[in-house]
């Protein structure tokens, strides 16, 4: 998916480009600010999502990189692969492990995982 526009031309697009695969899947958008990645997880953590393991974690599945840096999709069972927008290139393309392949690392913390139930 073209994520060029969403905010910042595609750049700062990770919360946009998840709500609009929801949408496309007939969920309404999570977060008074669906752009945002902080909006997005208070909204699941407040009613429209169940925090979930990674044993748990299932395709579908709403991951959130540490320090509420970028969000993505579960692609599997186990949450091992992730897709998510890639500012670069402005498309829902990125395909990471679940830890978004180290790049938010240096701000500590865990990847929280997260299953939509409304």
């Amino acid at each position: 998916m073209d994520t060029s526009a969403g905010p910042g031309g595609g750049n700062e697009a990770c919360a946009w480009a998840v709500n609009r695969v929801l949408q496309k899947a007939g969920v309404a958008p999570l977060g008074d600010n669906p752009n945002y990645v902080p909006s997005v997880e208070a909204a699941l953590r407040n009613g429209r999502g169940q925090a979930v393991s990674t044993a748990q974690a299932q395709a579908g599945d709403i991951i959130i990189a540490k320090d509420q840096r970028h969000i993505g999709i579960c692609l599997n069972e186990g949450c091992t692969r992730v897709r998510s927008n890639s500012s670069s290139r402005a498309q829902f393309a990125w395909v990471s492990s679940r830890s978004f392949d180290g790049y938010y690392d240096q701000y500590g913390g865990s990847e929280k995982l997260y299953r939509v139930i409304q």
